[in-house]
């Protein structure tokens, strides 16, 4: 069966990593692809994960990936785990294709998704135990983008993929380069006008405003950020490191009660 996902011309595919570009290794990644298909556009979202961290490699690809043409391939590769026990994966889905493994990088991108094992390394040899990122994934990415079947990479997989770990209570999501903290606070919690306050790093913080020229000057506030979640910000500052706020860093929402009537002096 064909993939589903209409080609463009020339075929995307972009690369997400915690490889840093300090190193060789994402040139490696791209040579590797080009050799397989020279005439792939290389998108680069970002090659500054944490090392290891699989939960920020899906927050950063997932708000990413939903910018790109359906046929996009998306290639990401944070991966602890590599040359062990866990799967490596393609996957196509209506709306996204992805390359990387199977430890819940890419589980935002594979709800409805076709997704196979991938099976052989480069020419069909096996790939370095620690670098699938340019012998397993990238050549598949590239076979992806030039329009291979996606079975012809591998096996169909049955059964669960690893899940995203997810946070289990109102935390820090992520810290942008600003010093932005997106979080999991839904804005129906924190409405303009509101009469709540939200506990963040020993602060309370009970303004929510529409643009950061909005805010006081040196007053931390929240603002719907542009993905649609609610964030920490000070304008003009960075408020991760105002607050001594960082990932995974928990949140407490507390609802106050309504300021009760003004009662009339008696006559």
């Amino acid at each position: 069966m064909r993939h589903l996902l209409k080609r463009s011309s020339p075929p995307i595919i972009t690369l997400t990593t915690d490889f840093g570009l300090r190193d060789a290794y994402v040139a490696e990644m791209k040579g590797c692809i080009l050799s397989h298909c020279p005439t792939a556009v290389l998108v680069d979202i970002s090659h500054e994960i944490p090392a290891g961290d699989i939960q920020e490699g899906a927050f950063v690809l997932a708000r990413a990936a939903a910018s790109f043409p359906p046929e996009t391939v998306h290639l990401a590769v944070v991966d602890p785990g590599v040359g062990g026990t866990r799967r490596a994966l393609a996957a196509e889905s209506t709306r996204f294709r992805a390359v990387g493994p199977d430890n819940g990088l890419l589980a935002p991108l594979l709800d409805a998704a076709r997704v196979v094992a991938l099976e052989d390394g480069p020419q069909g040899g096996q790939p370095a135990a620690t670098f699938h990122g340019r012998d397993l994934f990238a050549p598949a990415a590239a076979r992806l983008a030039r329009g291979d079947d996606l079975e012809s990479l591998g096996s169909l997989v049955q059964g669960a993929l690893v899940p995203v770990p997810a946070a289990t209570s109102l935390a820090i999501l992520h810290v942008d380069h600003f010093g932005n903290c997106v979080t999991n606070i839904d804005p129906r919690q924190v409405p303009t006008g509101g009469r709540w306050q939200v506990l963040a790093g020993g602060r309370s913080l009970s303004l929510r405003v529409r643009t950061y020229s909005d805010a006081p000057a040196g007053k931390p506030v929240l603002i719907l950020g542009s993905d649609g979640r609610m964030e920490i910000a000070l304008r003009d500052g960075h408020a991760a490191t105002a607050l001594n706020l960082a990932r995974g860093d928990r949140l407490e929402v507390i609802q106050q009660d309504p300021k009760p009537p003004r009662r009339e002096k008696d006559s």
